[in-house]
């Protein structure tokens, strides 16, 4: 009887202690759950992103302060801190809480102005495919024009470019900021623009035609390309074409913004048709290639000076037919360019 009862205890104590094991290790399993799910929510609390313009995304990690660009091509200005700012607001920010900033590769122009206010931010990456750096004058009196008013910090003092320090010395740097004066660090791991599929300008190519000609001028903001066509004389007073080249801001996008093309066309190639370019016509500052048709007759003053110089020209002829083109004053870096003939 003795043996009974001791056994039936034994089994019961067995019982207990299996089923208090149990329910600790279904409690740890929750607590454990809990933690992880805690741990993913805190990671996504500490990260938001939204577009902030067609084609342009940020994300913000607020445990970094790091902020990537995701865009190609040119990053539209104008209200672009108005936009990110209204965006850090909704997620309990601001942008003095921004302390570096990556943009991806794939992006061609962008303003540094953009970032002056960002009182924090210290550090930038910058792509390899980045041709041009713009913004701010009269940095130094930053209150000489009340748009100007804005830039009251600019405290970045190292940069991670995504290319060689040649790459570097290409990329023109319109702005009174002396970014050379960061620490640079050349051939910087850059992310391409990912996980978001509207990363392209919708009026990608941009075109008009010279009022009372029938010449017509098509930019490219992607390449940086420009291509004229038609038949006859560019001439000087011909503004469409002098600003398409230059100074013109065309609108791109829903938001209407203002793009200027003369910071980042890099080629003009210029069809067969056109027989003379006027005075002035090339108006464009470092432009790295051109290309200039057979049927071309006379090149006009001024259009290839020490402040319009050109490193490649593509002539689509022989030597002895460049020869028989005039070519008026004013154009002296024709000299020191590189002429290629068509064999």
């Amino acid at each position: 009887m003795k043996k009974i009862i001791i056994t039936a205890i034994c089994v019961a104590l067995i019982l207990v202690i299996t089923v208090f094991s149990s329910a600790c290790s279904k409690s740890s399993d929750a607590t454990t759950g809990g933690e992880t799910s805690t741990t993913q929510n805190s990671v996504a609390q500490n990260e938001f992103s939204a577009e902030v313009y067609p084609g342009s995304y940020i994300v913000f990690d607020k445990s970094t302060g790091a902020m990537t660009i995701n865009s190609v091509g040119v990053l539209p200005w104008s209200n672009w801190n108005v936009q990110v700012n209204e965006l850090f607001e909704k997620n309990g920010c601001s942008l003095d809480d921004v302390k570096k900033i990556v943009i991806t590769e794939g992006v061609t122009v962008f303003n540094v102005g953009d970032f002056c206010s960002y009182k924090n931010l210290t550090e930038i990456t910058i792509p390899k495919t980045a041709k041009a750096i713009v913004g701010v004058h009269n940095f130094n009196n930053p209150y000489s024009h009340p748009s100007d008013a804005v830039f009251k910090y600019f405290n970045i003092n190292k940069i991670n470019y995504g290319g060689s320090k040649e790459d570097w010395d290409k990329i023109r740097k319109d702005t009174d900021i002396d970014l050379e004066k960061c620490s640079i660090s050349y051939s910087a791991s850059v992310p391409k623009c990912s996980d978001f599929e509207k990363t392209k300008l919708n009026n990608e190519i941009i075109s008009d035609t010279i009022p009372n000609t029938n010449i017509k001028c098509s930019a490219n903001l992607l390449t940086g390309k420009l291509t004229v066509e038609g038949k006859g004389k560019i001439e000087q007073q011909d503004q469409l074409f002098y600003n398409l080249i230059g100074f013109l801001d065309v609108m791109y996008n829903d938001d209407q913004e203002l793009i200027s093309m003369y910071y980042y066309i890099d080629e003009i190639i210029i069809e067969e048709g056109i027989t003379e370019l006027g005075e002035s016509v090339i108006s464009y500052a470092n432009l790295n290639k051109i290309t200039l048709p057979k049927s071309l007759e006379s090149i006009g003053k001024n259009n290839f000076t020490a402040e319009k110089t050109v490193a490649d020209i593509f002539y689509n002829s022989s030597e002895n037919d460049w020869k028989k083109v005039k070519i008026d004053s004013d154009n002296d870096e024709l000299v020191n360019a590189n002429i290629h003939y068509k064999k």
